[in-house]
């Protein structure tokens, strides 16, 4: 009771210090969301008591806050932020009211909202609206993809994903002078019972009719240390390459964007994710720039990029911690120290290419469980991998699959390890393929082939008990893997990316051991 009157010694007399917030509805809405509606809320809590409030009495200004003196305009406030809470969420004919009681405790009051949420209302017709037929005709061709459906609830997060949706698909259609502001919905309640009919209203932007526009000239430029400048001109475009030695076919490839296609705004994010995975720039900016006077159905397109260093070299020292275990009596905790180096060198061939080198050495001491010694390991790995920005020999599956980003990937590997127990020679070499979607990463794997040379100590072995030595053997057999693999991460964060999931699937996978 002392520490309560403490607390509110700054409540100036007549107010009360607000101490509680409570919520009483059904179970139709989440009682968190409607919490953070409530934004006249009492001092924080830490541990059960206001340490805050209480440093800020103690003269700790700086970590303290003053008392929340219960605010009967705040309260109103907060009751009228859960009724539009609940109204954007389909509860239309909702009530808020609260309750304020005192306390027993000297100088507090408790606030209780009383929530009355009524029927929620669901979403019965849709029917889109145009003065101009074609692009009404667009968005009724695409009704299978509206978030608005039949029987669905009326939430105004539905109807702004809508306004969305609509958006991106006339940009996607060449209605590059199309927003969001063009869109308006109507909504009537009166024709069913807690039921809403949608009109979706097409507006048209009285300055400038709506036309589908198409690409014009396009002019990329690349920004170098170099004090010279040098232009290309091809089919493709104009490039300002001021002497990056790079050749011309890797931005055009890179550049979803081409000359006399109609605009499409899904080509401008394909380009960018292109053109920075890529490697070679820092940054990239594109501007679009529609024409004037008779040819004013043209957008000219300006690529800026920055180049980014040729070479990489990454050093990382380490510290590592293993355990192995070969048997309940036969098992070592590995300590010790390890450095690696990564090499990145860019644009090796001057087609985007890249080609990385990583060494690592480690070594490590062993303590075994039933001896004192020390025992040095040595691991040596390297590791090479050459990645071409395109499909290697097999570039139309890019169309075929329709896919924003590609690459092909060499990797060759060498594992040298020896302890006490015994020495091993690991050799893998990999070709594989990668493209991306909307939906999706796909990884083909055309070949992959392991050479593992391994001499286990004979003493060790035969001490080996049998649950261990089955998996001992097929790890330290002399053998040579083949493997064909296709793969994939399947995934709607395209769609939604506040809440999705993903699935990691391997399609299909084929190997052989001799």
């Amino acid at each position: 009771m002392i520490q309560s009157c403490r607390v509110t010694k700054l409540v100036p007399e007549g107010e009360l210090l607000l101490n509680k917030n409570k919520i009483k509805l059904n179970s139709q809405v989440s009682s968190s969301a409607i919490s953070s509606q409530i934004k006249h809320r009492p001092n924080r809590r830490l541990l059960l008591l206001r340490f805050h409030l209480w440093a800020y009495q103690v003269g700790l200004k700086k970590i303290g806050e003053p008392p929340v003196v219960l605010d009967t305009l705040g309260v109103t406030k907060s009751a009228q932020n859960i009724s539009l809470y609940l109204f954007k969420k389909g509860f239309y004919n909702n009530k808020v009211d609260y309750k304020i009681k005192k306390t027993p405790l000297r100088k507090r009051a408790n606030v209780t909202y009383l929530i009355d949420e009524g029927e929620v209302f669901q979403f019965r017709k849709l029917q889109i609206r145009s003065i101009n037929s074609e692009l009404q005709r667009i968005v009724e061709e695409d009704n299978s993809n509206s978030y608005i459906k039949s029987g669905a609830q009326a939430d105004y997060d539905l109807i702004s994903a809508e306004r969305n949706r609509i958006n991106n698909l006339m940009r996607q259609n060449g209605y590059f002078l199309f927003n969001r502001s063009l869109i308006d919905f109507e909504l009537d309640t009166s024709r069913e019972r807690h039921k809403v009919d949608v009109v979706i209203n097409i507006v048209e932007d009285i300055r400038r009719r709506q036309n589908v526009y198409h690409i014009g000239e396009i002019l990329t430029e690349i920004e170098t240390s170099n004090s010279y400048t040098d232009t290309i001109i091809n089919q493709s475009g104009k490039y300002v390459m001021n002497g990056m030695d790079l050749r011309t076919r890797v931005l055009e490839r890179s550049t979803a964007l081409k000359q006399g296609q109609r605009f499409k705004q899904s080509d401008i994010s394909t380009s960018y994710e292109r053109l920075i995975g890529l490697g070679l720039f820092q940054s990239v900016d594109i501007q679009m720039r529609p024409r004037e006077g008779l040819d004013s159905l043209k957008l000219d397109v300006y690529v800026r990029l920055v180049s980014s260093p040729r070479h990489d070299l990454i050093w990382e020292p380490q510290l590592v911690a293993t355990e192995q275990r070969f048997s309940e009596e036969i098992s070592s905790r590995n300590y010790g120290l390890a450095n690696e180096i990564t090499l990145k060198n860019k644009n090796v061939f001057h087609n985007g290419e890249e080609f990385n080198i990583r060494l690592r050495t480690a070594l490590e001491t062993q303590f075994l469980s039933d001896s004192n010694s020390a025992i040095s390991t040595f691991i040596q790995e390297v590791n090479t991998e050459l990645k071409f920005p395109h499909l290697l020999f097999v570039d139309g599956l890019s169309k075929k699959f329709n896919s924003r980003t590609n690459s092909t990937r060499m990797s060759l590997s060498y594992l040298y390890e020896r302890n006490q127990f015994y020495t091993r020679n690991l050799l893998p070499l990999t070709y594989s393929y990668q493209f991306a979607q909307d939906k999706g990463v796909y990884y083909w794997t055309p070949i992959l082939i392991s050479l593992n040379k391994a001499t286990f100590d004979p003493q060790v072995l035969s001490e080996l008990d049998p649950s261990y030595l089955a998996a001992q053997e097929r790890l330290f057999t002399n053998n040579l893997i083949t493997s064909h693999k296709f793969s994939g991460v399947l995934s709607n964060r395209e769609k939604s990316p506040a809440r999705y999931s993903y699935l990691n699937a391997n399609f299909i996978e084929v190997a052989g051991l001799f």
